[in-house]
């Protein structure tokens, strides 16, 4: 019988233990809950953010200068970051509204880490690194993250047709780019190139800042890994033009870039830089008339060519010395300059079967311009260098050539021993009669000595205008 009363007992204490245990545990996970409950208070909303950063007068003193801290709602709602994110995604930091401490400056590597470290690598970090405070962040370009747009809208600050402008905030202001010892020259002269019209004119195919340069990862023109270092210029123009890289890099002068010669000239060195004008432009330095004088003359006119490379040398002077170089000077728009014969991003070496002054392709070339040539027309020379004592390889023109020379000693020599006599024949008649007139000519002679001088005078003005047309300057 005791035994059967301790039973119950046992029981209920067993019972009244599991109960503590279980209120307890119920205890903890309704503290824990609450904790959780607390800890995932929901964030501000853009609304709520709005409802201070609406106020175009807010602003707040960043070290000593009042900073603006309004967000246009509608701006950032019709924004690329405000179809997306709110506010808080962003200024992660932010718990409440409103918030009590200043908070974390954002940062655009946060969403966009591959554009960021091109960035980093750019000549414009470098820049802000060394402690150019006006180098170009993100903002620079992009504008304010609330009202950034993307670069398909026409809006947008980094769209095709305002690239120009939104680099020429900064590199077409002439005391920011003085101020960190560059020039804004070469802004200014794209804004008057080709591709800078082009681009004024509606052009969406045109050339901008970005096509060349990059964007994110803008380097040094020193540098190997930049499109505008100079073996890298082809590959960057022929995002554009690869029809006609596909000629150059055929050529003599892409072989020899191939092959590692920095002296071979790349796209930029014959049509310039930022001031590409079109070849149909009388100020492009691939017109006709400024290939010989300009373009090709720097490298072909001096000897460094023909000492490294054994290129023969002085060929624009030789140019300019034979009958399409003259015809050149006098202005004609129809003569044959360096590209007529040699080509244009297809120049090939004569040797070359291919090349347009092969010596079976001569009178092809010719033809362009004189139809009807035979072959020994087309051996005429076309670079003239023949000093006076040279043989040109025509007998007729080396006797003409010696019957001139002959004729200028014989006409000047008579002419000087003529006026020595006279001086002589004059001098000891005035000594012998002091008082009397001597006639030397007579009305009819001094008018045949007028023509003669006049013709003479004429002829060596007109033959100095001929040799040397660019000794005086002509009035357009």
């Amino acid at each position: 019988m005791p035994k059967s009363r301790n039973k119950p007992g046992i029981v209920s204490l067993l019972s009244a233990r599991f109960l503590q245990v279980g209120l307890v545990g119920l205890l903890l996970a309704a503290s824990s809950a609450g904790a959780t409950h607390k800890a995932a208070a929901p964030k501000p909303t853009n609304e709520e953010c709005l409802a201070c950063h609406g106020d175009s007068t807010m602003t707040t003193d960043v070290d000593g200068k009042q900073v603006s801290l309004y967000v246009n709602q509608e701006k950032f709602k019709n924004s690329i970051h405000g179809g997306m994110l709110s506010c808080v995604d962003c200024h992660s930091d932010v718990k409440a509204s409103p918030h009590e401490t200043t908070p974390a400056k954002i940062s655009c590597a946060t969403c966009h880490s591959d554009q960021q470290a091109a960035y980093d690598r750019s000549y414009h970090a470098k820049a802000i690194q060394a402690g150019d405070k006006q180098a170009a962040t993100c903002v620079s370009c992009h504008g304010s993250p609330h009202e950034l747009l993307p670069a398909s809208d026409p809006n947008s600050r980094v769209s095709h047709a305002n690239i120009p402008a939104t680099c020429g905030s900064c590199h077409g202001q002439k005391f920011v780019m003085e101020a960190s010892g560059h020039s804004a020259g070469p802004f200014n002269s794209y804004l008057q190139s080709v591709h800078g019209k082009a681009v004024a004119g509606g052009s969406e195919k045109a050339a901008v800042c970005t096509d060349c340069h990059g964007s994110h990862e803008v380097l040094a023109a020193s540098d190997p890994k930049s499109s505008i270092f100079k073996f890298n210029v082809p590959a960057t123009c022929a995002k554009c033009h690869e029809s006609i890289k596909q000629e150059f890099v055929q050529s003599i002068h892409g072989k020899a870039i191939a092959r590692g010669n920095g002296q071979a000239p790349v796209c930029t060195d014959c049509h310039g830089i930022h001031s590409i004008q079109s070849h149909l432009d009388p100020n492009s330095s691939v017109t006709g008339e400024n290939l010989a004088r300009v373009t090709c003359a720097r490298c072909h006119e001096g000897v460094r060519l023909s000492q490294e490379f054994g290129v023969e040398g002085r060929r624009s002077t030789t140019y300019l010395a034979s009958y399409h170089g003259l015809a050149s000077k006098l202005g004609s728009q129809v003569v044959a300059n360096c590209a007529s014969c040699h080509g244009v991003h297809n120049i090939l070496p004569s040797s070359d079967p291919r090349s347009t002054i092969n010596h079976a392709n001569l009178v092809k070339t010719c033809a362009q311009c004189h139809p009807g040539v035979t072959e020994k027309f087309a051996l005429s020379k076309v670079h003239v260098d023949a000093p006076l004592s040279a043989d040109i390889g025509s007998v007729t023109v080396r006797w003409i050539r010696k019957f001139y020379l002959g004729m200028i000693f014989a006409v000047i020599g008579a002419m000087l021993l003529h006026n020595l006599l006279i001086w002589r024949r004059k001098a000891v008649l005035r000594r012998r009669e002091q008082h009397r007139l001597v006639v030397r000519m007579t009305l009819h002679q001094r008018w045949q000595h007028v023509i003669l001088f006049t013709s003479f005078v004429v002829l060596v003005m007109t033959g100095f205008a001929l040799k040397f047309p660019d000794s005086t300057e002509r009035q357009e």
